[in-house]
């Protein structure tokens, strides 16, 4: 069964109930490779199938994996609630999900759309390697205090800023930084926008589980299907 489930913490909107969660986790075991005792390597199934992610020890665990959207969870130890979400095309919205077809959906124009928004606090952009030398740009983003309160239930201001064609809407709360990472990629002969985002509970879970995180996203590998050039 699908359901909407509201995050207490966010506006993240996920069509997924927690028996979803559970069999995504449960497939960890089954569908991946022990690389040592505190490591294990998951590969997709429907998420972009055959993308591997080494997963640094029990804290973190595979939450999703779906057509449109994969991600896993911090589900203990200092990052715990930091959950790291993997796309493709994400579309920008206005305030409940109302599509902004004036900005585009490559990673420049979403960049450039986030830091002309006022309802968004954001990082000047940064070049990082992912996924063995994928060059992507990144930003961090918060809520600007000032933003509307899209869904009353937040306890801070919060927002829906992104709607997916095989995924469900995404947002985030003022006090609730996010690292974004945007890059190219190929699948045969389409261009996509690979966008990954680091969700974090507080601005102390970020300073503690950004790093982490980023050996995360280096050490992913891509299909061999899908080209970088």
């Amino acid at each position: 069964m699908l359901s909407a489930v509201r995050n207490a913490r966010t506006l993240r909107l996920w069509a997924i109930v927690a028996v979803v969660g559970v069999a995504a986790s449960t497939s960890l075991a089954a569908g991946s490779s022990a690389a040592s005792r505190s490591s294990l390597v998951y590969t997709t199934r429907e998420f972009l199938p055959g993308m591997r992610v080494a997963l640094p020890g029990a804290n973190w665990t595979v939450h999703h994996d779906l057509p449109g959207l994969f991600s896993v969870l911090a589900s203990r130890g200092s990052g715990h609630g930091t959950e790291i979400f993997f796309w493709l095309d994400p579309i920008a919205t206005a305030p409940h999900g109302v599509i902004l077809r004036k900005v585009g959906r490559t990673p420049a124009a979403l960049i450039a759309w986030f830091r002309q928004d006022r309802n968004f606090v954001v990082s000047a952009p940064v070049t990082r390697r992912i996924a063995h030398g994928l060059a992507a740009t990144s930003i961090d983003l918060n809520v600007a205090a000032t933003a509307p309160r899209e869904d009353p239930g937040c306890p801070t201001p919060c927002l829906t800023y992104f709607v997916f064609a095989n995924a469900d809407p995404y947002g985030t709360g003022h006090g609730e930084p996010v690292r974004l990472f945007f890059a190219t990629i190929h699948a045969g002969k389409r261009a996509h926008t690979f966008a990954v985002a680091v969700d974090t509970p507080s601005a102390a879970s970020f300073e503690a589980v950004i790093k982490p995180a980023g050996v995360i996203l280096a050490n992913v590998r891509l299909p061999a299907s899908v080209s970088t050039g």
